[in-house]
This record gives C-alpha cells, structure tokens and sequence, in this order.
C-alpha cells in the first residue's frame, strides 16, 4: 500500500541521496585513514615474500 506520491517519493530520495553518498564516502576514508597502514604493510610483505621466492627458486 504506497501513502505518498511519486513526487514526495522523488523529493525524499533526490534530499538524501547526496549526503548518503557523502556520508559513505567519508567513512571510506576514516577507514582507510585508520586501516591503511595495515593494508599497505601486508601488501609490501606479500610483495617481500614473493621476491624472496623468485630469489630462492633462481638458486
């Protein structure tokens, strides 16, 4: 059963969509901010690992 019309339906959606984004964006960046260092250290040791590997083989 709708109550409202499309129109108040378009308005709400056209008022929030702008900020949920923004908001989404922002907590993309508190978590990167917070959990990037991790990231960035397990990708570099992947990275050492995998090199000394190649090294290991090639002896």
């Amino acid at each position: 059963m709708k109550v409202l019309p499309d129109c108040v339906d378009n308005a709400i959606k056209n008022v929030t969509d702008e900020p949920t984004r923004n908001v989404g964006s922002t907590l993309a960046d508190c978590w990167l901010l917070v959990f990037g260092g991790i990231s960035k250290a397990a990708r570099k040791r992947e990275i050492k690992y995998t090199h000394d590997l190649e090294i290991y083989e090639m002896n």
